[in-house]
């Protein structure tokens, strides 16, 4: 990826249409992250319910919180890693959709939002617009799921580097942390480079 990416392109779904046409996405590990594998297997407490998976590439989190007993709505607003989403994980519903537009038809709606990848993928001065938007889609007392990433330093992006004391401050104002942790079970070139948190909607 270009190393003088200017950011405005990310807003852009014909910029990640391209990366999904052109080159496996770096992003995509090829199965579902093995954080919330773990998580979902062995400690999760809260139950199930509505999830909306933000930037959901090609879909290998939503299939696996699907698995797992999840009403998954899978948000993409690229409609290349779509396609292959609803190829191979054909039960999953997909909504083709600008993230920042989700409170025009959502509000409300999830029990829950996952976050991987698509806070260290949006324009670094929409981090606000993105805690908003979470807030806004999620219905009163519900959780964030994230997994942020990069905590290492990114001079250029995507990704983004996201600070570890960034979260903190972009999320506190509305949220309650009920689990923040470096996870052990990260694939190993991501290794001590992510957080998982569980965040819960405070009004």
């Amino acid at each position: 990826m270009s190393k003088n990416l200017q950011t405005g392109t990310v807003n852009n779904p014909d910029f990640w249409d391209h990366i999904y046409q052109n080159e496996r996405p770096r992003w995509d590990i090829g199965h579902a992250t093995p954080v919330f594998a773990e998580w979902l297997a062995h400690r999760n407490q809260l139950g199930t319910g509505s999830i909306a998976v933000l930037g959901c590439g090609t879909g290998h989190d939503a299939a696996l919180f699907s698995q797992h007993g999840f009403d998954v709505t899978a948000v993409d607003f690229a409609e290349s890693p779509l396609q292959s989403l609803q190829k191979n994980y054909p039960g999953i519903r997909t909504l083709q959709k600008d993230i920042f537009k989700l409170h025009e038809s959502h509000n409300e709606a999830f029990d829950f939002v996952l976050e991987y990848t698509c806070f260290c993928a949006i324009d670094p001065i929409r981090r606000d617009e993105y805690v908003q938007i979470v807030h806004t889609i999620l219905k009163p007392g519900g959780y964030l799921i994230g997994l942020f990433f990069p905590l290492d330093e990114r001079p250029d992006g995507p990704p983004f580097t996201v600070r570890y004391d960034d979260v903190d401050r972009h999320f506190s104002s509305k949220f309650t942390s009920l689990l923040d942790e470096i996870p052990t079970h990260s694939v190993p070139k991501r290794r001590e480079k992510e957080r998982f948190v569980i965040y819960q909607k405070k009004h």
